[in-house]
């Protein structure tokens, strides 16, 4: 008879935990559909530098070029970094607090999500530092 009331139970407990989700990217086509992108081209030290990190989240430092490309699509003051990842990586989990990515989404391009891009002191205050 326990069992019964015990799968009961854990039917009851999983229909209300189940529709919780992790908010994470809004997604189209494997690509970011939340907001304004810049399609951004890497340098082949950058694509190397991604190519050899085994885990999410490659740091690449931006070019003079890039920050300025960057700047010129609204960003008053660039990053001087970006962490790499492919939007995949985020699938089911939290996007809270991600800052300065860039999404592959193709070899030797990123996507670069505006509405999540700031400036080096903007993210240091944002991290608490």
């Amino acid at each position: 008879m326990a069992r019964p009331i015990l799968l009961v139970l854990c039917l009851l407990a999983a229909s209300v935990v189940w529709p919780l989700k992790a908010d994470g990217f809004a997604v189209k086509n494997g690509r970011y559909a939340g907001g304004a992108v810049l399609e951004l081209q890497l340098t082949k030290e950058q694509q190397a530098i991604y190519s050899k990190s085994k885990n999410p989240g490659a740091e690449i430092h931006l070019t003079q070029s890039q920050r300025k490309l960057i700047e010129a699509k609204g960003i008053k003051e660039s990053p001087t970094k970006l962490w790499l990842y492919k939007i995949s990586d985020f699938e089911g989990d939290c996007s809270c607090g991600i800052l300065n990515v860039g999404f592959v989404f193709k070899a030797g391009w990123v996507e670069i999500p505006l509405a999540i891009t700031c400036s080096d002191s903007e993210l240091d205050t944002f991290e608490g530092n």
